[in-house]
């Protein structure tokens, strides 16, 4: 450890030998002026009277230069005095014996020794604590300069042998197994650092700032948003935008040309600048949409219209809104069920009785004009649904028609089999939601096969059935 400077005192140097020296110092220079001044007809008397000072300016020089050591090494303790008062509560140095000169300053080794480990000790990037050399092992480990590591590590335990329970409870870090050891610490961890944290000593927090500084500079920022007025500049003025030049009736009777073919679309084009973002919500552009989406395929289209102009005033007259949130079968994809269960295998071996899982896939496509198709499959997904179409044959291919009851989100479909030309089958679904999306899950809630011969009817277990979630296909049109 280096010795702690501001405990050092001078031998023989006062404020009495101080202004001796000045004294002395003033009256050689004031002499020199005098000697400088005298006439020509004297040079010979000057020039003795000179050598005599040249005598003494090697004196004199030594006492100068005495004097300007002393006035350094009291600028010294008092800096280092400002030094150790800000440090004394971070460390404790301890007292060593410092050597001195003849002229009662500390020798050229010490003098060096002690400016090395003061520049060492006001450097930010050193570690001054256990916790701060086991943060820097840490890191040097997760980097993979293992050398470094074991160094920092043997310093934060050297200080502070529960060093690590210190840093687990600082951090917040569970125990791991030794195979999640190398993974990195995640960042939730380290959000809950406390504001006083891993600071360099001689520094507050109000010079970093906290938290909850943090959160009030930015809520003002925030709110001075709202006043200023913000000025856009284009990044080539000289280029036209001649869409600019268009009347937003124009550009909302491109919206609804767009929103039929795309719904993202919409929200896409609402990206590129606030006027189309405000023309995006434009009411007349959802109330087209709804009108086609909504539409009941059992009713006219005077009398849909009619019932969708009713029913808006549930939504606040926001047609979006209604388009969003009143529950829809949609038609640009497919709505799959994954079903499985098991099934003994042959037994020829006594020892052992294999068992297989059977997966097979239920698919529902829906169309505008209430026609519905179901197939029942042991095939991957992918490679049946770019093929289900209207004219797509299979067996366990069915065919019908479906009904949406908007109050209670249920579907009722009604389906017939070519090779079953006596039996009907008749399923019930609930529409529901998921965090993926909106209306984008049925519900299987009964699924019931009629004999047209005996109008008796058998439902099927429910044991093995799944919900059925919808998946877009790129290929299929919107179908409105």
């Amino acid at each position: 450890m280096a010795p702690d400077i501001s405990k050092v005192q001078p031998k023989s140097v006062t404020e009495n030998d101080l202004e001796h020296f000045r004294q002395e110092w003033r009256a050689e220079v004031e002499l020199r002026k005098t000697l400088a001044q005298q006439p020509d007809d004297h040079s010979d008397q000057a020039s003795n009277a000179n050598n005599n000072t040249l005598r003494e300016d090697d004196s004199t020089q030594t006492t100068i230069s005495r004097l300007e050591n002393v006035e350094h090494f009291f600028r010294r303790l008092s800096l280092s005095e400002q030094f150790n008062r800000e440090t004394s509560e971070e460390r404790e140095i301890p007292q060593q014996e410092v050597e001195y000169d003849n002229a009662g300053l500390p020798g050229l080794n010490q003098q060096n020794a002690l400016s090395e480990k003061k520049e060492e000790i006001e450097r930010d990037d050193v570690p001054r604590t256990a916790l701060e050399y086991y943060v820097r092992a840490v890191a040097d480990e997760r980097e993979g300069n293992l050398n470094e590591a074991i160094k920092n590590y043997s310093k934060a335990t050297t200080l502070d042998p529960d060093v690590e329970h210190i840093y687990r409870n600082h951090f917040n870090v569970e125990p791991r197994d030794s195979q999640l050891e190398s993974q990195s610490l995640s960042t939730q961890n380290l959000v809950q650092l406390d504001s006083n944290s891993l600071l360099p000593p001689g520094r507050s927090t109000d010079e970093h700032g906290s938290a909850s500084s943090t959160y009030t500079n930015m809520t003002l920022l925030l709110n001075s948003f709202h006043e200023d007025s913000l000025d856009y500049i284009p990044l080539k003025p000289n280029r036209k935008v001649h869409i600019a030049k268009l009347p937003n009736e124009l550009i909302v009777a491109i919206l609804k040309a767009l929103i039929f073919e795309d719904v993202r679309g919409v929200t896409r084009c609402a990206l590129v600048c606030k006027k189309f973002c405000l023309l995006s919500y434009e009411n007349s552009v959802w109330r087209f949409l709804c009108e086609v989406a909504h539409r009941g395929w059992n009713l006219s289209l005077t009398a849909s219209n009619l019932m969708l102009k009713n029913e808006v005033l549930n939504y606040n007259n926001n047609w979006r809104r209604m388009f969003i949130e009143r529950p829809r079968i949609r038609y640009d994809g497919v709505y799959i069920s994954r079903c499985a269960y098991p099934r003994a295998g042959s037994d020829e071996n006594a020892w052992t009785q294999p068992i297989h899982v059977v997966i097979y896939h239920r698919f529902l496509r829906f169309y505008a004009d209430g026609s519905c198709t179901s197939l029942l499959t042991t095939k991957e997904p992918k490679s049946v649904v770019y093929t289900l179409g209207p004219n797509f044959k299979s067996k366990q291919l069915m065919a019908g028609q479906w009904v949406l009851d908007v109050e209670s989100h249920i579907v009722s479909i009604e389906l017939r089999d070519l090779d079953l030309p006596n039996h009907t089958f008749y399923m019930t679904l609930e529409l529901e939601s998921t965090h993926r999306g909106k209306h984008n899950k049925l519900l299987l809630h009964e699924y019931t096969c009629v004999n047209n011969l005996t109008n008796s009817g058998d439902n099927v277990k429910m044991g093995r059935e799944r919900p059925f979630f919808f998946s877009r296909v790129a290929t299929y049109p919107v179908g409105w």
